[in-house]
């Protein structure tokens, strides 16, 4: 079969379920991009987080198909959108804001998924930033639907829940300090219940 012939797809293996919704993380974005035709993806930042900005990072992202397409974005963080263990990574958060939003609309990835994708495997542990308008983008008092209540919800986390995240992870060969860091910009230690709640059930779904 001839690559123009291929379907172009999600990988399964790059779709998560946040808050009820299917949600591709960013690595599946960007090899979902260079199937459909991404030429070049750029990123600025047009501000740094000051407290005479009261600390926004904003980015633009500009997105060149193989076509010749232009699409343009910007995306932006500051402490009343990003939860609190992401203070230090306001510019990181703004920039995956502006080049998933721009890859969402060149790509249309939303409907992409909306319309349903070959299950060849079952999906696996985030291992990079996901969408952060989906993961990223609620301010923490929005965030608290069914899943922020389990877990313990925002109490600490438990010691059962440090032990199961190392244990869950080593059966399947990961760092586990690294997917707390992935998935929540927090150590294991900072991490809520409902935050360790869902690593702890990211693991199991792989």
């Amino acid at each position: 079969m001839s690559d123009s012939k291929k379907k172009l797809k999600i990988k399964q293996s790059g779709i998560m379920n946040i808050r009820g919704k299917e949600v591709a993380t960013y690595p599946a974005m960007i090899d979902y991009a260079h199937q459909c035709g991404m030429q070049s993806l750029e990123v600025a930042v047009l501000q740094f987080p000051h407290e005479s900005n009261d600390m926004r990072a904003i980015c633009g992202a500009r997105l060149v198909t193989t076509t010749g397409e232009v699409f343009a974005d910007i995306g932006d963080a500051n402490p009343d959108n990003v939860p609190k263990g992401c203070v230090d990574s306001f510019v990181r958060i703004a920039s995956t804001r502006a080049k998933s939003r721009v890859i969402s609309d060149a790509f249309n990835i939303r409907n992409a998924l909306e319309t349903g994708q070959e299950n060849d495997s079952e999906p696996i542990l985030l291992t990079a930033v996901q969408d952060a308008d989906n993961v990223y983008g609620l301010p923490e008092a929005q965030s608290q639907d069914k899943n922020s209540l389990q877990g313990g919800g925002n109490k600490p986390i438990s010691e059962g829940q440090v032990s199961a995240i190392h244990k869950c992870a080593a059966k399947r060969g990961l760092d586990p300090v690294k997917v707390a860091r992935d998935m929540y910009g927090k150590s294991i230690d900072e991490l809520v219940g409902w935050e360790a709640d869902q690593c702890i059930k990211s693991f199991r779904n792989r």
